[in-house]
């Protein structure tokens, strides 16, 4: 026994290794990580959140929300292809995120609508974001406003697209 320590603080010392690091634990966004932020320069009021959500946890985990203070109001939403058409429908249940591995949002597929913008958005700006996530809870980060790469000539397979 060390000299002066109450017991059962010496025992809470000895044990504590046996409970996990709690600095893992604290690590912010538990295992999630935001890449590639990005908002096309929108023309109007509404523009898209695009990103790569990495999650280097265990559990896998969902994007419930974003938010922003140029918006009014934000939306998840999902392209479904129906037949010749393509419609974005509201992902009321979030984006999942899978355990080790990665979501996409991006276009043609899950992305997040800033609607009601509050100013217009120029390229090379960035923009604060919040993204709520199930187990991961809020995460901050900036999105880097991008120009729209100009269309392709008809019959080339091209169109108007976000830059990476």
């Amino acid at each position: 026994m060390i000299r002066g320590l109450p017991p059962a603080l010496l025992l809470l010392c000895l044990c504590a290794p046996l409970f996990g690091g709690g600095a893992r634990a604290a690590e912010p966004g538990g295992g999630i990580q935001l890449r590639d932020l990005r908002i096309p320069e929108p023309a109007g009021n509404v523009a898209a959140l695009y990103l790569r959500i990495l999650d280097r946890g265990a559990m896998g985990d969902r994007l419930l929300e974003v938010r922003t203070p140029v918006a009014a109001h934000t939306m998840l939403h999902r392209t479904r292809r129906q037949g010749d058409r393509v419609h974005m429908v509201p992902a009321p249940d979030g984006i999942p995120v899978p355990a080790g591995g990665e979501a996409r949002l991006a276009p043609g597929g899950a992305h997040a609508m800033l609607m009601g913008l509050r100013r217009p958005l120029h390229a090379g700006e960035r923009v604060p974001v919040r993204l709520r996530f199930e187990r991961a809870g809020v995460i901050a980060a900036q999105a880097t406003v991008v120009p729209l790469v100009p269309a392709a000539p008809h019959g080339t397979g091209g169109g108007a697209r976000s830059q990476p």
